[in-house]
């Protein structure tokens, strides 16, 4: 959503936007306030365009779209897997089931242990209960720092006094890519 402003044009309030300006015109006297003259001409800027611009922008909306992309983010970071080996690994929901499992069970499992990467073209082959451990310990701690950074961004999110800043608020961390394994 676009967020609604509106400028004066000699005694007249319209809408700020320019392909806007002809939908509603508030002529400005000593007794509306701003908020008014606002929500009256979002009135037939919300008839034009419905569900386009918003009205307001309250803080709590704000920061629960930024947190919401910070989740995005975080999800798309733990999606595009861990690299142990030199080869790259699923971290789905259920590998990471698998792999707390196969940490809970590395003394009994039977070893060698093969481990497809996510593209399916390389194999580890885990040699021992320690071997196994590492591995699901390297998958544990990034899935770790994926969600501790999103941490990160939501305290910015959370320290952001205005709404500029949330508006304009961005997540640091770099976007995934499958191409080339993740730090």
């Amino acid at each position: 959503m676009k967020r609604f402003e509106v400028k004066r044009v000699g005694d007249f309030w319209v809408p700020a936007e320019p392909q806007l300006e002809n939908l509603a015109r508030f002529r400005h006297d000593d007794v509306s306030s701003f908020d008014q003259i606002r929500a009256y001409l979002w009135v037939a800027v919300e008839a034009a365009y419905p569900g386009v611009y918003a009205l307001d922008w309250p803080m709590p909306q704000l920061r629960a779209e930024a947190f919401t992309k910070i989740d995005a983010r975080s999800d798309a970071l733990i999606g595009a897997g861990f690299v142990f080996e030199g080869l790259v690994f699923s971290l789905t929901t259920e590998a990471q089931i698998r792999y707390a499992t196969m940490m809970m069970l590395a003394d009994m499992m039977p070893y060698p242990l093969g481990i497809n990467s996510l593209d399916d073209n390389g194999i580890v082959q885990l040699q021992s209960p320690d071997h196994t451990r590492a591995f699901c310990l390297t998958a544990m701690a990034y899935v770790k720092g994926a969600v501790d950074s999103g941490t990160v961004e939501k305290d910015r999110v959370r320290g952001a006094e205005t709404i500029e800043a949330l508006m304009t608020f961005e997540d640091a961390r770099p976007l995934p890519s499958r191409a080339t394994p993740p730090p």
